[in-house]
């Protein structure tokens, strides 16, 4: 029987998905793309999320616009500020959610972080600056690594403005 549970409008569910996936990126010392994650986790742990959660939202409205899941290839430069360091890197991806970009510099994990970014969208250029929480450092290469920033709920709303 196939599972129509709607797990990427459900954002417990991606944050889970996300889990798995840097999970997983580490077992296998390579990153790990999302649909592949997504596809492996909700069949390992889809039904059982579906039966525990599922059930305390059927009369509320929790899900979250499609357009916030889009991401966005970016062109411009980053500056990642953590008290005295300022280390400046290559934006890759922008969602409401986060930022991944490059560095030559590695991060320690769970540090909170300020984020300046000018950045080429849409044809138009935005400055945005924004805080977050480094949740996943990948090393891609010698003194090369792939940071992904989470953005806390004011930042979300301030690249939505941004961007739309």
């Amino acid at each position: 029987m196939k599972d129509n549970y709607p797990y990427f409008k459900d954002p417990r569910a991606l944050a889970e998905i996300r889990k798995h996936r840097w999970i997983e990126s580490q077992k296998a010392g390579r990153e790990v793309g999302f649909p592949s994650a997504a596809v492996d986790w909700i069949k390992k742990y889809g039904e059982k999320w579906k039966r525990i959660h599922a059930q305390e939202y059927r009369n509320e409205e929790i899900f979250l616009e499609r357009r916030k899941y889009r991401r966005f290839k970016l062109q411009g430069m980053v500056q990642l500020l953590r008290e005295s360091i300022s280390i400046f890197a290559k934006p890759i991806d922008l969602s409401f959610f986060g930022l991944l970009c490059r560095t030559d510099e590695g991060l320690s994990l769970d540090s909170n972080i300020k984020v300046r970014m000018s950045l080429e969208l849409q044809q138009s250029k935005k400055d945005l600056e924004c805080f977050g929480r480094i949740e996943r450092v990948v090393c891609v290469g010698l003194n090369r690594y792939d940071v992904f920033l989470s953005f806390n709920e004011c930042c979300q709303k301030n690249i939505g403005k941004a961007l739309f």
